[in-house]
């Protein structure tokens, strides 16, 4: 395995991380505003 590799996939990792922080955020808002 590359050094190349390997960053890449802590990119894609940090992306998949991110869009799921995004969707937290977004369905307890949705939860919080409902009540």
């Amino acid at each position: 395995m590359s050094m190349n590799d390997s960053t890449q996939g802590l990119k894609n990792i940090m992306e998949l991380m991110r869009a799921n922080l995004l969707i937290l955020i977004l369905t307890s808002s949705k939860l919080s505003s409902n009540r």
